[in-house]
């Protein structure tokens, strides 16, 4: 963020980021502005600050320790890596969002695997814009569900 920042925050939408992202507006897909500055602002003193990090320290280790141990469970047998290091990435983000493992746990990991890959899609209206009219509707109707179910968790997560 400190030295390429505005340049990636200048960078064409992709349509994975219109859907995804609400119209491009979260801090990885929104254009530089005065909105940007806004939200780098909230993830540089609020979210990613050394304090904020190191407090969230013993839910990595507890997550890795987790992943160490289903790895060495399956001692023999061959590993899918990716599969357990996505998996931990996910679990520590829902932990450190909710403050604990809930209900919604293992839902708001499958909503962020699922975005995680649609986003890595191909789409060619991101190639030939001209082309926009190709893009399958079937990819506009899915956010509408999973962002319902986000809302769903984080108003559960609010009652707690």
């Amino acid at each position: 963020m400190k030295r390429n920042g505005i340049k990636f925050a200048n960078r064409q939408p992709l349509m994975a980021s219109k859907i995804l992202a609400y119209d491009s507006t979260n801090i990885i897909f929104s254009s530089y502005g005065e909105y940007w500055r806004h939200l780098r602002k909230i993830c540089t003193v609020d979210l990613l600050s050394a304090k904020r990090v190191q407090s969230f320290r013993w839910i990595r280790e507890e997550e890795m320790s987790n992943v160490v141990g289903r790895i060495a469970s399956s001692a023999g047998s061959p590993v899918n890596l990716t599969v357990h290091i996505f998996s931990s990435i996910y679990s520590v983000t829902a932990r450190a969002a909710f403050g604990k493992k809930s209900r919604s746990h293992e839902q708001f990991i499958s909503l962020a695997a699922e975005a995680s890959r649609r986003a890595s899609g191909f789409d060619f209206s991101d190639i030939f814009p001209s082309l926009t009219w190709l893009h399958c509707h079937q990819q506009n109707e899915a956010p509408t569900r999973e962002g319902t179910q986000g809302r769903w968790i984080l108003l559960e997560h609010r009652q707690y």
